[in-house]
């Protein structure tokens, strides 16, 4: 597992992801906690399986932000997306590229389609 210290570019998600956003503490923690060894391995299981990555990790992150993950929260989609970039950045940093499919997650406690991803061959990268 690589070391929790990557770098999140928000990219088209500052609106979202910057200090004068009022949730800003919660996105840097949930960036945080995405990395995390316990999230690795949640995305990499779903990758293995050829799901979505994001399939494995949907029901932790409503356990742990649940407020922030409600449908009545009107930023919702938007952070949804968010998650599925910082995902990307994740996988990306493993080793890993998107399959360009988009696939329904089996599991559509907080998201309903996912990236799929595969590994890069050692003597591609």
């Amino acid at each position: 597992m690589k070391s929790n210290k990557l770098e999140y570019d928000a990219f088209r998600f500052t609106d979202l992801y910057h200090e004068d956003n009022e949730n800003w503490k919660d996105y840097q923690e949930l960036w945080k906690i995405l990395q995390t060894e316990r999230y690795w391995d949640l995305l990499k299981l779903s990758t293995d399986f050829n799901h979505p990555a994001v399939e494995g990790i949907g029901d932790k992150l409503l356990e742990q932000f649940d407020d922030l993950l409600s449908e009545k929260n009107p930023n919702f989609k938007r952070i949804k997306q968010m998650i599925g970039h910082m995902v990307k950045i994740i996988m990306e940093s493993h080793g890993y590229t998107t399959t360009s499919t988009i696939k329904c997650t089996k599991k559509r406690e907080l998201f309903t389609y996912g990236m799929r991803y595969k590994l890069i061959p050692k003597e591609s990268q």
